[in-house]
């Protein structure tokens, strides 16, 4: 991301080919661009519509408890556990030098430029966190401090993208200590590594490997950066033992079976399923045919699925899909209308457009079944709050402005102080789209997800895994 130029009073994504505009209105210059966001970053969606919150936890809760649409290597669960216990041996309120960076910071900083300093090419470095700014500071020669490093390490570094799946897999608890699976994954680990004793202490090389890392985060916590030159033998060691890339043979034991295991979720086995089917003969077959359509796989895998409450969910999720991407559709098309009219568009030249007719016509009738399917997962009040008024019948007209104020709703409502609508009523009554938010050219896709359910990661996982 470019830094904001003076003047500048809006940060906004648009479209679902995410993109970042920010506008000087102190000179009205022409807007600037900052490279487009990854589409895999779909947990930090614009979600202009309200949809995020129900399908996450769709997602999350149900589906596929603990894993993110950021995650991408399971290798990072196995490098939490390393972490745990390293950090281990320091106090509970211990505190760098900076005043904020904690333990595991420190050593995530050092795993970091590590795995930077091994990279052989940019596949190397696919799934790293933090791996554009470990490069620069490098390039830069400067020690990797929090100044340097992720604005929100806890959210956005490895710990953070992957702290929701290792507490899922029992790879460590809420507070961050090792916990039961974590133990025999880090057992695993050593055991793959030829690092005895890296847990217990009672052999040479892991003791020796354990005391190397946690030297560098005691010295690193007292200078509030990393605090080890290019030469140091532990970035070697750490390229060695924990490239994020390669899980070894007894490591890849433990993450399957424990990808399989005991969740907190009402059905312990749906994230075990999904990922059974995905890399069975048929989930193969799907997910490859699919081009990375979520809808076209769970279509699949709900023909195939012989679980009733996983039947269920899919159902469930494919219908809320459905209805998302109708409004979703009607939303896009009204924009590109208001951006149509040089004086803005009324409700009814919006209204003929196919997409919001069709939305008006059908949302009625489609809101009752989602309320209904999401009952059985305690979801449906959750949907009738955000979209109540929107499942009222009503002619298109009416509808596509309840759709219109909706939106403003959703923005005026986003944490912290709320967010501008991206269009606005004139005093005529006719809508404009302010001029950040005009949309693209559909990209031919319209029947896909409005949302995304895990497939891609647990995909990457599963590929990690030796499973497909």
């Amino acid at each position: 991301m470019i830094g904001l130029p003076r003047g500048c009073k809006d940060v906004v994504l648009l479209s679902r080919k995410v993109r970042c505009i920010m506008l000087d209105y102190s000179t009205n210059r022409s807007p600037l661009l900052s490279l487009r966001d990854d589409e895999d970053s779909a947990e930090g969606g614009i979600n202009p519509l309200g949809f995020y919150s129900i399908a996450d936890q769709l997602a999350s809760d149900f589906l596929a408890p603990g894993v993110r649409e950021r995650q991408r290597r399971i290798r990072f669960v196995t490098i939490s556990a390393v972490s745990a216990w390293i950090c281990a041996d320091f106090g509970e309120d211990e505190i760098a030098a900076d005043g904020v960076s904690e333990p595991w910071q420190v050593l995530e900083w050092y795993v970091v430029e590590g795995l930077v300093r091994g990279a052989n090419d940019d596949l190397d470095e696919r799934g790293l966190p933090g791996r554009d700014k470990a490069a620069r500071a490098r390039k830069d020669g400067l020690p990797l401090s929090a100044k340097i490093y992720l604005k929100t390490p806890s959210v956005f570094g490895f710990h953070g993208v992957y702290r929701s799946l290792a507490r899922s897999l029992d790879i460590v608890n809420s507070t961050g200590i090792l916990a039961e699976t974590g133990i025999e994954l880090l057992r695993a680990w050593e055991k793959d590594q030829g690092l005895a004793g890296f847990y217990s202490g009672n052999g040479e090389n892991g003791g020796r490997y354990r005391n190397l890392l946690r030297d560098a985060v005691r010295d690193g916590l007292r200078e509030g950066a990393v605090s080890r030159p290019s030469r140091w033998q532990g970035w070697v060691e750490i390229i060695q033992h924990l490239r994020h890339s390669q899980v070894g043979r007894y490591e890849k034991r433990v993450l399957r079976s424990a990808l399989r295991g005991k969740e907190n979720a009402p059905d312990p086995k749906f994230r075990g399923h999904l990922l059974d089917y995905l890399i069975s003969e048929p989930g193969r077959r799907a997910w490859r045919a699919s081009k990375g359509s979520e809808r076209s796989f769970h279509e699949a895998f709900h023909r195939d699925c012989k679980e009733k409450g996983l039947r269920d969910l899919l159902g469930s999720i494919l219908a809320f899909e459905s209805f998302s991407r109708l409004l979703q559709d009607a939303f896009e098309d009204a924009l590109s209308e208001m951006a149509r009219c040089t004086k803005g568009a009324s409700p009814g030249e919006m209204a003929k457009r196919r997409p919001v007719d069709l939305a008006a016509r059908k949302t009625w009738d489609l809101a009752r079944d989602v309320a209904d399917r999401l009952g059985a997962f305690g979801l449906s009040g959750d949907f009738q709050r955000v979209f109540g008024t929107l499942s009222e019948a009503r002619d298109p007209d009416d509808w596509i402005v309840a759709l219109l104020e909706h939106h403003t709703r959703i923005q005026r409502e986003k944490p912290p102080h709320g967010k501008a609508p991206w269009c606005e009523r004139l005093d005529n009554g006719r809508w404009v789209v302010r001029p950040l938010y005009r949309p693209e050219a559909g990209d031919g896709n319209q029947r896909d997800y409005v949302n995304r359910y895990r497939t891609g990661p647990l995909w990457s996982f599963a590929k990690d895994l030796g499973l497909v």
